[in-house]
């Protein structure tokens, strides 16, 4: 098997770190050397039933076969061009199947195919989390965009815990300044900008599912869709995960029973069919939360669940002081969005924001804190999309 296949379990820049700087990372591999986790067999094998083709349609019928090797089936995903569009757990891919042929199980899904050239992939994983092997088609839509995108920002912020200790001050203030923004730059780009928050008691998990499920047969093919996260964040030392506190999780918790990691949030977001999305990430480190390496997780954490994510991990303190009346990574992500020189051909993309935010928000926060705050990134598949215009 390909290493790739375990990068669940191994892709660990986190753990280079700790041994570049003499730490013993002995324990972190307690229990996860390859024997052990194909104890129980191998990951499952795949294999996209539909070929490669055209369509003049909306959406498009793509067929898989899911065959148990042993380890058991899970984790059932459909991409476009790297995006993760549809996803089901083993319990609702066994309710959904076509037919079952001994260890085969025959699948059928309808996909969202945006205008142009794309490519489709299928994949999933065993109990344990090892990755299948991903095949892939190219589908080419010709059909023509009867209307400019639309764009759907969802907003979840956290001023006010329910622990009090984990209270912050400009999380809700921030999502409403952004969302306000987006109305203001979206407006000669997108047909109609939706905005939805949900804030403070509001973000539990199965409320954030339930709004999702909400908003997800919305948002069309050619969508844009922008997720903004504000309030606590940190890195399981353990697993290397990046975990979002919810309103719910007591600053004593623990978090890998209580807090969203890039599992659950796969599970929210996963049935979100529009490749052209992008996270927002203001996260702010409990000190009293056993935390590892953020940057490394948040980036796993993008790759994992297929999303590109542009993110700034602020202290306790710092994110209390703010600058100007903001979170200093939303003041300069609302900076970026407001600066004409940022915008090409009268456009704004992931990219332009991130040049801008890599290179402000660390002089920012030395002045303002007196030290460098470092932007984090991650790019998954194609991000020129604009996000706003002039």
């Amino acid at each position: 098997l390909d290493v790739s296949r375990f990068r669940k379990q191994f892709y660990r820049p986190d753990l280079i770190a700790k041994a570049i700087n003499g730490e013993d990372i002995g324990s972190y591999a307690e229990g996860i050397d390859i024997d052990t986790l194909l104890s129980s067999g191998l990951p499952p094998r795949v294999e996209i039933l539909t070929n490669s083709h055209s369509i003049n349609a909306e959406s498009e019928d793509i067929g898989v076969k899911v065959c148990d090797e042993g380890g058991g089936v899970d984790n059932l995903s459909f991409y476009i061009d790297g995006k993760t569009v549809a996803y089901m757990n083993n319990t609702k891919a066994y309710r959904h199947r076509k037919k079952q042929i001994d260890n085969c199980t025959i699948l059928e899904q309808n996909l969202l195919i945006p205008s142009g050239t794309h490519i489709i992939g299928f994949g999933a994983t065993d109990k344990k989390g090892i990755y299948s092997n991903t095949p892939t088609i190219t589908i080419t839509n010709t059909k023509k965009m009867e209307r400019k995108p639309n764009l759907h920002l969802l907003t979840l912020t956290i001023n006010d815990y329910q622990d009090d200790s984990l209270d912050l001050t400009f999380p809700n203030n921030d999502a409403k300044e952004l969302s306000q923004k987006f109305q203001t730059i979206g407006k000669p780009v997108f047909e109609h900008i939706y905005t939805y928050a949900l804030k403070d008691s509001q973000v539990t998990q199965k409320s954030i599912q339930a709004k999702v499920a909400q908003i997800a047969p919305k948002i069309g093919a050619n969508d844009v869709f922008v997720l903004y996260v504000s309030g606590h964040g940190i890195t399981n030392n353990r697993d290397g995960d990046y975990y979002f506190i919810p309103y719910d999780c007591p600053n004593d918790a623990d978090i890998t029973k209580r807090a969203i990691n890039q599992d659950k949030f796969i599970e929210i977001i996963g049935n979100i069919q529009a490749p052209n999305s992008v996270l927002l990430l203001d996260t702010c480190e409990s000190g009293s939360m056993a935390s590892g390496d953020i940057t490394s997780s948040i980036k796993r954490f993008g790759r994992n669940i297929g999303i590109s994510i542009i993110a700034g991990a602020s202290s306790k303190q710092n994110a209390i002081d703010g600058y100007k009346k903001h979170g200093i990574f939303t003041y300069t992500l609302l900076d970026a969005m407001g600066r004409k020189d940022l915008y090409y051909e009268n456009e704004i993309t992931v990219p332009d924001l991130i040049k801008h935010i890599k290179r402000y928000l660390p002089k920012l926060s030395k002045e303002k804190f007196g030290h460098k705050q470092e932007a984090i990134s991650y790019q998954n598949g194609d991000t020129s999309f604009a996000i706003g215009g002039l």
